[in-house]
């Protein structure tokens, strides 16, 4: 080979390099300092979801994966879209949790790699072969986590463990939503009397809130309705932004109604503490913990944060069954 073309093969691979490079690095920068007016409400890389795109759900990838298979919901195909697991000896079958919940859990904001699903399966496969499968979509509420719940039952995926998110807009209902969409919904709504409340155009976010959490309104009677069917024994109710940091009367109510019931409720309350002190913020002021300034949802520091105070609560805790024995 001439030193010519040796010069040129050079030049090329430097060329490339350094394009890749200056890439990474207007990508990185535009996306920390312009992510509202580059990325917000438009990138599908960071989980922006439109109307248009319900029906190309596998352009999110891993994020999307558990919520395609429920809409084809049939045992054959979702087992096809859940993975390989089902294939595996009964000896080598991973640990299954399954997470479940809406935009928090979708990871609205925040890219692929960075959601606290994929976090935490990592974490746990350092321990003992796991899977995480994610069943978030924006705007879900408890009604719609239950009826996924009940279809996950149907399919046959038999978690080993189900952690349900829970946010203080989770009965505030979707203009579509529809309380006799079935007779499992008929039943948990049928004594409740009151306004169904949904989410209105000339509300404040805050109204809505305390609104759905009302005992006069057929939100919180269905809810209390619920809880009987919800799952008590190897489950976690994970509250994303702890009580203890809220003014908000309606998660505090929210919170306590499965406290007083028996459920087994968490927060990453000592993990965001303790990212406090290491960082030396004030609780109050960490811009780190939201998407940006107009997208209040978990940035990719608090899903790391939320990864870390399930992995702490799953190996931990010998009654969600995570733990290791000779046999596992």
């Amino acid at each position: 080979m001439s030193t010519k073309l040796k010069n040129v093969i050079l030049l090329t691979h430097f060329s490339i390099l350094t394009c890749l490079i200056a890439f990474y690095v207007s990508f990185f920068f535009t996306e920390k300092f312009f992510f509202d007016k580059v990325f917000l409400e438009k990138s599908a890389l960071h989980g922006y979801l439109h109307v248009n795109q319900l029906s190309k759900l596998e352009i999110f990838g891993q994020r999307s994966e558990g919520e395609r298979a429920l809409r084809e919901f049939s045992s054959t195909s979702s087992k096809k879209v859940l993975g390989e697991y089902y294939d595996a000896d009964q000896k080598q079958k991973p640990f299954l949790v399954i997470i479940i919940g809406d935009s928090f859990v979708w990871g609205q904001g925040v890219r692929n790699e960075s959601l606290f699903p994929v976090l935490l399966e990592k974490k746990l496969n350092s321990i003992r072969p796991a899977k995480v499968l994610a069943f978030g979509f924006p705007g879900d509420t408890i009604f719609d986590y239950y009826k996924k719940y009940r279809t996950i039952n149907e399919i046959g995926l038999e978690p080993d463990l189900v952690i349900f998110g829970l946010v203080d807009n989770d009965l505030i209902l979707q203009n579509y939503f529809d309380e006799n969409s079935d007779t499992d919904m008929q039943r948990i709504f049928h004594d409740c009397t009151g306004p169904l409340i949904k989410q209105k155009k000339d509300a404040t976010y805050e109204e809505e809130v305390l609104e759905s959490f009302k005992d006069g309104n057929k939100n919180f009677c269905a809810f209390s309705n619920l809880l009987d069917k919800l799952p008590k024994r190897h489950a976690i109710y994970f509250n994303f932004w702890p009580v203890e940091l809220q003014s908000n009367v309606g998660i505090i109510t929210y919170i306590k109604s499965f406290q007083d019931n028996g459920f087994r409720v968490t927060s990453p309350l000592n993990e965001m503490r303790s990212f406090v002190q290491k960082n030396d913020f004030q609780i109050g002021d960490i811009p780190d913990f939201h998407v940006s300034q107009i997208d209040y949802h978990p940035s990719a520091t608090a899903h790391e944060i939320f990864a870390q105070s399930l992995f702490n609560e799953i190996t931990n805790n010998n009654e969600l069954g995570f733990k290791i024995t000779k046999d596992n």
